[in-house]
């Protein structure tokens, strides 16, 4: 399959074959590397390359950019909260950035099976500069933030 995906690529490298064709054009390309005997219509298995075969390098450079954004978003919010001096949201912040890595990691195994969360960690990352903002500024307001983590609640 991930072979498959790289010669879609190459043979279409600036649109790719089209948003869900991967799985159409299989059998077609399967035949050309003659390395699966199996008649049935496969995933590439992995998110990266798929896009790539799907969406050219027009997908491929704007899935980067949303990829960069959202890790740049985290990093930030990170520094950002670290030198507010509020060590816990920078901790929820750094566990945060570790569930997208889990997130691409995973996807070097499994193709777009479940774009709803890899949408939610995007929103989720976008909104952090907003968090950050309101955030810091109530800390700084009032010496402490009146807006606490829930499982860090003072009781």
């Amino acid at each position: 399959e991930l072979i498959v995906a790289v010669q879609m690529f190459m043979d279409h490298p600036l649109i790719g074959v089209g948003v869900d064709n991967y799985p159409v054009y299989y059998q077609e390309y399967s035949r050309r590397v003659g390395l699966d005997p199996r008649t049935e219509q496969r995933q590439a298995h992995n998110l990266f390359l798929r896009t790539a075969a799907e969406t050219g390098l027009a997908g491929l450079i704007t899935f980067g950019l949303v990829l960069w954004m959202m890790i740049k978003s985290v990093i930030d919010a990170y520094r950002q909260f670290k030198r507010a001096g509020m060590e816990k949201y920078a901790n929820l912040v750094a566990a945060f950035g570790l569930s997208i890595l889990g997130f691409l990691s995973d996807s070097m195994f499994t193709h777009n099976a479940f774009p709803r969360y890899f949408w939610i960690l995007a929103g989720i990352a976008f909104s952090l500069p907003q968090v950050v903002k309101h955030t810091a500024a109530d800390y700084a307001e009032n010496g402490k933030s009146t807006i606490n983590p829930p499982h860090y609640r003072d009781t």
